[in-house]
């Protein structure tokens, strides 16, 4: 039995589309405008504990909404990093790539581990996406260690 073979978890709100073996689902079904239900937030809770980055796909969002949606999973916190914010939600920055700054987000990075206590993970709005390049990485600081738990051995030691 493989990762895609396996059985998904069921979820009343939405359906479940794994995108890779070891990290991420884009979650089907769910209009991220309109405030969700109990049962949806918790199933969402869920979802980024199994899959670890949950994706969306066609949602149209405001600044509030964006925010709004993001603090089912915690407190969202004013981040002073290093792009310029929205000035109605200071919670979000704008990253992107202009013919000034063409690489401004394109080097491998964790967002805001930095902190003392950092958040639970980052909410990510993409607008526009190119055609080509623009692409974010993701890994999984949880897989090298499934094996530990599967088996209840350590393989190897501090």
């Amino acid at each position: 039995m493989t990762f895609f073979t396996a059985r998904m978890p069921d979820y009343q709100n939405f359906v479940v589309e794994p995108f890779t073996p070891n990290i991420g689902a884009t979650l089907h079904g769910l209009d991220l405008s309109q405030p969700l239900s109990d049962l949806a937030q918790t199933e969402l809770k869920a979802a980024l504990a199994r899959y670890e980055v949950i994706f969306f796909r066609d949602q149209v969002l405001t600044p509030a909404q964006q925010v709004a949606f993001t603090r089912i999973f915690g407190q969202v916190n004013e981040v002073k990093a290093f792009f310029p914010r929205v000035e109605s939600q200071p919670e979000i920055e704008i990253v992107e790539s202009t013919a000034e700054r063409p690489a401004a987000n394109n080097n491998w990075h964790s967002d805001i581990t930095w902190q003392a206590n950092p958040p639970i993970g980052t909410s990510l709005y993409a607008q526009v996406i190119p055609a080509s390049g623009g692409d974010t990485v993701w890994a999984s600081m949880t897989t090298p260690t499934r094996p530990c738990l599967l088996t209840s051995k350590p393989i190897w030691k501090p």
